[in-house]
């Protein structure tokens, strides 16, 4: 027999021997100890695809409505007016005697009397000439109080101009119209939008009214992304940018009963993330059932198996 052949059959023997032993090392199981057990709810694993924009299919035949973007009331002086009236008026009587003297020498001559009756000789003399001074200055002032009271009333006809009131004879209504702005007339506040026929803003109040009526729903196109694909798909509802859609079947849940179903199992666990010790590494597995924190576990074949001989596939 050739040697070299020999040589071959002996190394190719080796080979398949440590290979089948590495193998059979590798299917036999382990012993591993459980580290975390984390619940995985539907929610965690719900697919969403996210909006990156939204545009309105609008009828081509029905007017177009623009948003109006401010509404600056216009207005006119008013007119002044004079406004006249007839008032009663109070005037102070003319006094007869401006210096009072009657009230003084009346007062002068009660106060020396009542001085006279005090004390005797100079005293007496002392005291009649105060009691004139004192008696007349409160005479002069009783007098003064009595001629201030001396009043007589007079009508006359008193006129003021008033300014009359600013009016509103309109607006200037400011609109935006693929992306510019513009503006136009009304006479009256608009609300917040406005109809466009013929690329013209409609301003006649009725018109308005009418043509929002009738106006036809709005559908939109609404883009969106998921696991870096691209779609779309007209909507009845325009959802904001950046909304997550929910998805089944790599396809958006529209209808509302399903969505609603979908949305009460969000918290619903449907498996647990174990991370569990072999040897010095850590490592992760999914499970349908709950194992233990300190729990001994199998792992074989990559799958770790529970006491009660559940198993779970091994993240990768």
């Amino acid at each position: 027999m050739n040697k070299f052949l020999v040589i071959g059959l002996c190394v190719g023997g080796l080979a398949a021997t440590a290979g089948g032993a590495l193998a059979l090392r590798e299917i036999s199981p382990k012993q591993a100890s459980v580290v975390a057990v984390k619940p995985i709810t539907a929610g965690m694993e719900q697919p969403y695809a996210e909006v990156v924009q939204v545009l309105e299919l609008a009828d081509p035949d029905a007017p177009r409505f623009v948003d109006v973007l401010a509404a600056t009331a216009v207005t006119e002086p008013g007119r002044d007016e004079e406004i006249c009236e007839t008032v009663t008026v109070t005037h102070q009587a003319p006094a007869k005697d401006q210096h009072q003297i009657a009230g003084t020498a009346a007062g002068a001559v009660i106060g020396g009397v009542l001085g006279n009756q005090v004390g005797g000789g100079n005293g007496k003399k002392a005291a009649t000439a105060a009691g004139a001074i004192v008696g007349g200055i409160i005479g002069k002032n009783v007098q003064a109080n009595h001629q201030a009271k001396q009043t007589y009333q007079t009508t006359e006809r008193q006129c003021r101009i008033e300014r009359g009131e600013d009016r509103v004879t309109g607006y200037e209504v400011t609109y935006q119209v693929d992306g510019e702005s513009a503006s136009v007339f009304m006479d009256h506040k608009p609300g917040k939008q406005l109809p466009l026929v013929m690329d013209k803003p409609i301003t006649d109040k009725a018109e308005i009214k009418r043509l929002s009526q009738n106006r036809a729903p709005s559908t939109y196109e609404v883009f969106y992304e998921h696991d870096g694909q691209a779609g779309s798909m007209v909507m009845s509802k325009a959802p904001k940018v950046g909304a997550l859609l929910v998805m089944e079947e790599g396809r958006v849940v529209t209808d509302p009963r399903h969505l609603a179903d979908i949305q009460a199992r969000q918290d619903q666990v449907v498996a647990y993330q174990v991370t569990y010790r072999l040897g010095e590494d850590l490592h992760q597995a999914r499970t349908t059932e709950k194992p233990q924190v300190g729990e001994i576990v199998t792992v074989k074949n990559g799958h770790l198996l529970l006491a009660d001989g559940a198993k779970g596939k091994q993240s990768l």
